[in-house]
């Protein structure tokens, strides 16, 4: 017997009696789960996969039960199936899509460890994290009126301290929520390229961007149209593009300092602003541009220049 959803299929044999009685005693006697992991993006603990499987195959074993995941793959899409089983050979089970952020290894064997977690801990009936992730990206406490579910208080702010590309980690995290949600890559990367304007490679993907989704998706509630809105208010909100893409800073150009005449006050406000290296920095500068025997307009700022500098740095003591 099959159901069925975008994301999900889900499978059982004719009867399932002995199973369920043996999944009855079996949960009985499950101890809860140490939350020996910390998710570094909500700071949240959560039981690895690791160790739930080394604290439920004893309990599992003694009541003839046992938990199969493998992995598979339809065209260019990858699935990973979870079936319970039981000695009697009845079972149930369920096959996810899952959704690979990165089309390669490293996101293929991201996704299927998040996966095969979520998928163990919920055909068992365990809780494997403090259920935090929620309620610190919802605002616990806050009218729900307030704003939109799913969207974060504030549109992302640029740092550039902190426009680098996301971790291993947050991207994890991220290709987890995506499965879970059975969001779909084209509304997510409508999102990164319409709304932030980004087209640059995925293991590239700036930490602010993948955070922001991330908040958008730790609702339950969250789906395709969350992100799809997401999308529309962040074009038209502000230039998503500034953040990712922002503006470099003008370099320094000694030219700038070279005004026509009657500016003196202007130049030599500017100039008594600027440390003693680089008016040295321009003063040599100046004198490199007079020996190339510029028009006497520029000849004369150029003089000018190096007397304000000169007169400056005899003022403070320097020769």
């Amino acid at each position: 017997m099959f159901l069925k959803n975008e994301v999900c299929v889900v499978f059982q044999s004719g009867e399932l009696n002995n199973l369920f009685e043996a999944l009855s005693k079996a949960q009985g006697e499950f101890e809860s789960l140490p939350f020996n992991r910390v998710n570094p993006h909500f700071k949240s603990k959560f039981a690895d996969l690791a160790i739930t499987q080394e604290k439920t195959r004893p309990v599992l074993a003694k009541y003839g039960l046992s938990v199969l995941q493998l992995i598979a793959s339809e065209g260019e899409e990858y699935f990973i199936s979870t079936t319970l089983t039981h000695s009697s050979g009845q079972y149930v089970g369920s096959k996810v899509k899952l959704i690979l952020f990165k089309k390669d290894m490293q996101g293929l064997g991201s996704a299927v460890t998040y996966a095969k977690r979520y998928a163990w801990q919920s055909i068992l009936g365990l809780c494997g994290d403090d259920d935090d992730d929620g309620n610190q990206a919802s605002g616990k406490g806050k009218d729900p009126k307030d704003e939109p579910k799913g969207a974060p208080k504030e549109h992302p702010k640029f740092d550039p301290k902190l426009n680098h590309p996301s971790s291993p980690e947050l991207m994890e995290q991220l290709e987890t929520l995506i499965n879970l949600r059975g969001v779909g890559m084209s509304e997510i990367n409508h999102l990164v390229t319409n709304g932030f304007k980004y087209s640059g490679p995925r293991d590239q993907l700036p930490s602010f961007i993948a955070e922001y989704i991330v908040k958008l998706l730790a609702d339950e509630s969250a789906n395709s149209a969350t992100i799809m809105g997401a999308a529309q208010r962040l074009k038209n909100s502000f230039d998503a593009a500034a953040l990712v893409n922002p503006p470099k800073q003008k370099e320094f150009d000694p030219a700038d300092f070279v005004m026509p005449m009657g500016s003196q006050d202007v130049k030599g406000k500017k100039l008594r602003e600027l440390p003693e290296k680089t008016l040295t920095a321009i003063y040599d500068w100046a004198e490199v541009e007079l020996g190339k025997k510029p028009d006497l307009k520029k000849q004369s700022a150029l003089l000018e220049v190096k007397r304000e500098i000169k007169s400056f740095l005899k003022s403070m003591g320097v020769d």
